[in-house]
């Protein structure tokens, strides 16, 4: 099913932002596993397309990049985790992140650093 057709959510603007972070020297995550993990299959699916299209490889075997949801991530972890939010809107409704047990898997995979992309006003 194309990215948007389901009841999931995506942010193109910041899935743009987490490709762009991980093309750059903001993260150092050369020779080291990533993960980016996400609340919604929606935004994974764009992330992975958006990280392909950037020359990445991802999610497959031998790859240090890993696109994940956070029902996928558990169990796991990467040396830099960048968590994507996606949620951004003025009622400051966070859907999956108001799960206190998905956000702690979230915010528990990563072994050296974790990096959190969002809406600062929604998150607040």
């Amino acid at each position: 099913m194309p990215v948007g057709l389901s009841m999931s959510k995506f942010n193109q603007t910041e899935a743009m932002m987490v490709v762009e972070l991980l093309s750059s020297s903001q993260i150092s995550c050369r020779g080291k596993s990533v993960m980016v993990i996400t609340f919604y299959k929606d935004m994974m699916k764009l992330l992975v397309q958006l990280a392909e299209d950037a020359g990445f490889n991802c999610n497959k075997p031998g790859s240090t990049l890993r696109i994940v949801t956070v029902d996928s991530a558990q169990g796991s972890e990467a040396d830099v985790v960048v968590l994507s939010s996606v949620r951004s809107n003025m009622q400051h409704y966070m859907g999956f992140l108001s799960n206190t047990n998905r956000m702690c898997v979230a915010v528990s995979r990563a072994k050296e650093r974790l990096v959190i992309v969002g809406h600062g006003d929604t998150l607040r």
